[in-house]
């Protein structure tokens, strides 16, 4: 009895050892968790944050988000040893508006940047200001190009735009980074690397470059020479008209009627010297290089499936190929070894092979508009938060994060912190996923669903598809006739939202 007495005491004592040794393993962990919920304090006050945006990164291709091909192991290991929002979602379909709905916290029709001639208006509430108002210094590590403006949008609030080409310029930052001692820096890293025409690196080129020389590696079929050719006069005259009433332009070229007539009256042979010879005409033209040939491109290969299998293919090695870059990886590496630093890698779209008709990222089916969001928060464990999040819940987040205090009016998006602790599972949420104007698509969706709308030219927004995207994550089955109360109840979210 004796005997049977001692062993229970021993059992139970080696029981509490074990429970003391995971406590006091994970007690900065459990400390940090404890503050933030009964004293509502911020998980990382005044901490450093690294935003990293993996531009075209669709998070349908990653293993740790569904994908069937182990495209991203570095990347996803990082995620599943800290926070994975597994049900992420881009406001917008391309680079430009998504980016200023990111450092906003609104809606592209809220913010009102969604073409390149389009300037954020001074008194929109920017992320990089409000950190700078709170004593941080904000560095941008970024490619200098249209989508990315720092004459309209990038203008205000950052000490620093470092303009690169490569991801290996990162370096440059994490260096900053790391020898930096005091916290209250805010770093921006910006990589275009997985952008059409996912040519390894060796040989990228990319389109309208000094150094372009092809735009395709051999194998698909053909190299652009840039001749103005009849074909291309015929695109070029045929598009202009169009983009200049969407906005493509400047706008000293928008408001200007006798150089867009210059495109619609000319002959071809006139226009031709006018290319050659005229410096306005010929950049204007230029622009339209990279679309003509990605047209040419579409024709040829788009209809075949094996062609279009490769192109998908060809993407996944470039994801891997990201994976593998000493620059991520040293990010990573660099801010786990800091106590102080917050780092939160996204995207601002993904990408699309022919699923639904379309390539590269021109639709707002989820292959292009779910994304990833993995954050790294010092002494917070890994977790998988299901809750449907969004591009503009970053700025709020970030800000809760770090402790500096907002009205939430500010944004419509919301903090993710609740989530992040644990206070809160799941919360009626609606998400919208914008493109502008009128005869252009809308989504709403919910945790379980997801409506497509569009809007006739001055008429209201007719909803025209309707997915289960929990059964059916392709979105493949169309049940808007079977569903109405669900479009319904979508349907007033839009109405309240946008009348």
């Amino acid at each position: 009895m004796k005997t049977r007495i001692i062993i229970f005491v021993e059992i139970a004592l080696l029981i509490l050892v074990v429970c003391i040794s995971s406590l006091v393993f994970d007690f900065e962990s459990l400390g940090n968790r404890l503050l933030a919920t009964m004293f509502n304090r911020p998980l990382c006050k005044d901490c450093n944050v690294v935003l990293v945006s993996l531009d075209t990164l669709s998070a349908n291709r990653l293993p740790c988000y569904g994908g069937s091909h182990n495209t991203a192991p570095n990347l996803c290991k990082f995620a599943g040893e800290n926070i994975l929002f597994s049900n992420m979602y881009a406001n917008s379909w391309y680079t430009l508006p998504s980016h200023v709905s990111i450092f906003t916290g609104l809606l592209s029709s809220s913010h009102g940047v969604s073409s390149s001639s389009s300037t954020l208006n001074k008194s929109i509430p920017f992320l990089p200001t409000l950190l700078q108002n709170a004593g941080y210094k904000t560095y941008f590590y970024m490619e200098n190009h249209p989508n990315l403006p720092t004459d309209k949008v990038y203008y205000r609030g950052i000490n620093k735009v470092n303009f690169i080409v490569r991801i290996n310029e990162w370096e440059t930052g994490i260096e900053q980074l790391l020898s930096d001692k005091t916290k209250k820096s805010f770093f921006f890293f910006h990589i275009w690397d997985l952008s059409f025409p996912y040519a390894k690196s060796s040989s990228i080129k990319r389109a309208m470059s000094e150094n372009d020389k092809e735009m395709f590696e051999p194998g698909f079929g053909f190299v652009p020479n840039y001749e103005f050719t009849k074909d291309f006069y015929l695109y070029v005259t045929k598009s202009i008209q169009s983009d200049v009433a969407y906005g493509y332009f400047d706008k000293e070229i928008q408001t200007n009627p006798q150089l867009v007539n210059i495109f619609t009256s000319s002959s071809y042979e006139s226009l031709k010297d006018k290319y050659y010879q005229e410096e306005e005409i010929h950049n204007m033209i230029s622009s339209y290089w990279y679309k003509y040939y990605f047209k040419i491109y579409e024709e040829k290969y788009a209809s075949n499936s094996a062609n279009n299998k490769l192109l998908a293919s060809k993407y996944d090695e470039k994801i891997f190929e990201l994976d593998q870059e000493r620059a991520l990886l040293d990010l990573i590496k660099v801010v786990k070894g800091k106590k102080d630093t917050i780092l939160i890698i996204t995207s601002d779209h993904g990408e699309e092979f022919m699923e639904h008709g379309a390539l590269t990222h021109a639709s707002l089916y989820d292959q292009n508009t779910k994304i990833p969001l993995i954050m790294y928060i010092p002494g917070i464990e890994k977790q998988n938060i299901k809750q449907i999040a969004q591009s503009i819940d970053i700025a709020p987040t970030i800000l809760d994060l770090v402790g500096i205090p907002f009205e939430s009016k500010m944004f419509q998006g919301e903090s993710l912190m609740s989530y992040i602790l644990g206070k809160s599972k799941f919360s009626k949420k609606y998400i919208f996923t914008e493109k502008r104007g009128d005869g252009l698509p809308l989504t709403i969706r919910d945790l379980n669903y997801k409506l497509f709308l569009i809007r006739p030219p001055n008429l209201k927004y007719v909803p025209y598809e309707l997915y289960n995207t929990s059964t059916d994550p392709g979105e493949k089955r169309n049940i808007i006739y079977s569903e109405p109360d669900v479009v319904s109840l979508l349907e007033k979210q839009v109405k309240k939202m946008y009348q």
